[in-house]
């Protein structure tokens, strides 16, 4: 019972410090929010200028720094996480001391934050206005999303817990707005338009072009081509699925996106909790009812130092030896082997799609066409027909229809059908347009010729014999709405097929 009274007063003691702090914290908190924040844009908005002109060594320093930021700003989470989990462990024993230290989990925030500053040296030269515009807003958006989440958080967690899980929430937050953000301005805000692949392809910018490192000149001729690609592709997407589009640019900037936001957390942090991410846990002190840090825990752990120092002499060694290999085979080779493959998949690409997909798409464009000219002839011929049924209907009640009738069989009575019908009517002007576009559709689709007349009447065929037309020559009855109905089955028949 004592020693669950000196948790609790423990408990109690440690959220009235925490909570007193923030609230006298708060103005000081955002100050320093914001300026650090604007800091950092400022940095990596001149990065993104610098970048295209710095050799791959000059290059190093910036990315560990962009790196170095992100991953505090994500390990923070991780040290609060560990402080809760000590709450039920014993100071001495094994799963405490592996509780108290985290360098694996700092080693692979660290090596997936390089991946994300390298995925940014390559992607932000090409940047305009409305990803700077986006990140920008993004600074107060994120404390505005940051404290809301802190307010309410604050009445389900302890003072020493809700600061980490507001930052993790907000994190998702601002994250996921902004992708959807900008997904949806890039569809709906007017863009260039590009006749063909090749054509997305030259307009694509390559801001390394002119770059001393020869590695970054390759892998931006590699980004450059998915970049055409994707925008080719993007113009296409509009026109065809608004929605796949949105789930494309959603992809093709969520990395980015995330990689910058995460940097907001570090923004947030104390001089103390940056500390902190690289010291031991303090433990609970049962004499005095406080966690306290033991003396070997106050200062910082070199462990960490080695652990950076391992991770940035690795990605400095595989980095500066693709530099090397990209510069000794441009120097041996007329064109690299990133060259050539792109070079291929360039030729490869344009033909498939500004070839295939092309002559597709101009096929489409010319049906269209035709079915827009063609629709009102077929209307007018077949609205023709329906004014020479009355005379069709006396001809066949006349004794000659009654005799013709019973003397003909069925290839006979649809025949005198269809003559007396289309009588005075006439389907040259249809035939014309139908056959002027047949040549041009056989041309673009590369096949033998077309036929260059359309069936106004397969639905007399045998082989397409209708309970209409089966009605039609049954008997006399009600000969007037069964011929009505067989015309309109025709022209129902001819419109379906010219795809209206």
């Amino acid at each position: 019972m004592r020693d669950g009274a000196q948790t609790r007063k423990a408990d109690e003691d440690l959220k009235g410090r925490m909570r007193d702090n923030v609230h006298s914290n708060a103005a000081p908190e955002a100050l320093r929010y914001f300026v650090t924040a604007c800091v950092l844009m400022a940095c990596l908005f001149a990065l993104s200028k610098l970048a295209p002109v710095l050799p791959m060594w000059a290059l190093l320093p910036f990315l560990i720094a962009f790196a170095v930021l992100s991953t505090m700003g994500a390990l923070y989470h991780t040290v609060v996480w560990r402080f809760h989990k000590q709450y039920k462990l014993v100071a001495g024993g094994t799963l405490s001391y592996y509780n108290r230290r985290w360098r694996v989990w700092f080693a692979g925030f660290m090596v997936a934050s390089l991946v994300s500053a390298f995925l940014f040296m390559l992607e932000s030269p090409k940047w305009d206005a409305l990803e700077w515009a986006l990140l920008c807003a993004a600074i107060p958006i994120y404390y505005v999303v940051f404290k809301a989440s802190e307010s309410f958080l604050s009445r389900e967690y302890a003072p020493r817990f809700y600061k980490s899980r507001a930052m993790i929430l907000s994190f998702w937050i601002v994250g996921i707005a902004l992708c959807l953000l900008y997904a949806i301005l890039t569809s709906v805000l007017p863009g260039p338009e590009y006749a063909s692949l090749q054509a997305a392809f030259d307009a694509t910018p390559k801001h390394y072009a002119a770059s001393p490192s020869a590695l970054m000149v390759d892998l931006d001729r590699l980004t450059s081509f998915a970049d055409g690609l994707t925008s080719f592709g993007m113009l296409e997407l509009q026109g065809a699925s608004y929605v796949l589009g949105l789930i494309c640019r959603f992809v093709v900037y969520a990395a980015v996106f995330f990689s910058l936001v995460n940097q907001f957390g570090f923004c947030l942090l104390t001089p103390e909790e940056m500390r902190s991410e690289f010291q031991l846990l303090p433990v609970y002190d049962e004499q005095s009812g406080n966690f306290e840090r033991p003396e070997q825990g106050r200062s910082l752990d070199k462990v960490y130092l080695a652990v950076f120092a391992c991770v940035v002499i690795a990605a400095s060694a595989i980095l500066l030896g693709l530099e090397g290999a990209a510069e000794h085979a441009r120097a041996s080779e007329e064109q690299t082997a990133i060259e050539a493959f792109i070079d291929e998949q360039t030729a490869l690409a344009v033909h498939v799609l500004d070839g295939e997909y092309g002559r597709m798409k101009s096929s489409e464009e010319v049906r269209a066409q035709m079915r827009e000219e063609l629709e009102p002839l077929v209307n007018d011929y077949y609205d023709g027909c329906r004014e020479n049924v009355a005379e069709y209907v006396s001809w066949r009640k006349s004794p000659l229809g009654m005799l013709s009738n019973w003397a003909s069989d069925d290839d006979g009575d649809r025949a005198h059908f269809k003559d007396g019908i289309t009588k005075d009517v006439s389907d040259a002007e249809i035939e014309r347009v139908y056959g002027e576009y047949e040549d041009r559709l056989s041309v673009l689709d590369q096949t033998q010729a077309r036929a260059s007349w359309l069936n106004l009447w397969s639905v007399l065929e045998a082989s397409a014999y209708s309970q209409q037309v089966q009605e039609l020559f049954a008997n006399e009855d009600d000969l007037e709405a069964k011929a009505l109905a067989v015309i309109e089955a025709a022209r129902q028949n001819t419109l379906s097929e010219l795809g209206a």
